[in-house]
C-alpha cells in the first residue's frame, strides 16, 4: 500500500486541528458584522450571503465544541443554501445566459446526433438496395 504523501498526524496535522475552530470562530464574528452592516445598508441580498458564510464557519466551531455532527452538518447546508443562492440571486443574468447557452449546445448536440444515426441508416439502406437492384 502506498504511504500517504500527505501526513495528518504530524505538527502540520495537529497544529492545523488545533486552529482551524479558532479561525472559523474568527470567521463568524467577522462573516456576521459583514451581515450587520450589509443588512443595517439595505442590502439584503448580501446579508444573506454574510449570514450564510457565518452559518458554514459556524458548523465548523459547532462540530469542534461538540454539538454534534447532525446539528453542525445542518448548519453548513443551510449556509451554503444561503450563500449560494444570494450569489445566483446576485449573478442571475449571467446564471440565465450560461444556462441557455448550455441548453442550445445541449439540443444541437441531440440533433447532430439524431442527423447523423438517421444519415448512417440511410446509408446502409442504401447499400443494401444497391445490392438487390
Amino acid at each position: 500500500m502506498a504511504k500517504n504523501p500527505v501526513p495528518t498526524t504530524g505538527l502540520a496535522g495537529k497544529i492545523a486541528g488545533k486552529v482551524t475552530p479558532w479561525t472559523a470562530a474568527a470567521d463568524v464574528g467577522l462573516s456576521g458584522f459583514e451581515a450587520a452592516t450589509h443588512f443595517s445598508d439595505g442590502n439584503v441580498n448580501e446579508g444573506i450571503g454574510s449570514t450564510g458564510e457565518m452559518l458554514m464557519s459556524g458548523a465548523v466551531v459547532a462540530s469542534a465544541t461538540g454539538v454534534g455532527a447532525p446539528v453542525a452538518a445542518g448548519m453548513a447546508v443551510v449556509g451554503f443554501g444561503m450563500w449560494a443562492g444570494s450569489k445566483v440571486y446576485k449573478h442571475w443574468d449571467t446564471v440565465t445566459k450560461t444556462v441557455s447557452k448550455a441548453w442550445e449546445g445541449t439540443k444541437n448536440l441531440a440533433k447532430n446526433a439524431a442527423d447523423g444515426v438517421k444519415n448512417a441508416a440511410k446509408s446502409v439502406a442504401d447499400t443494401i438496395g444497391r445490392w438487390f437492384s
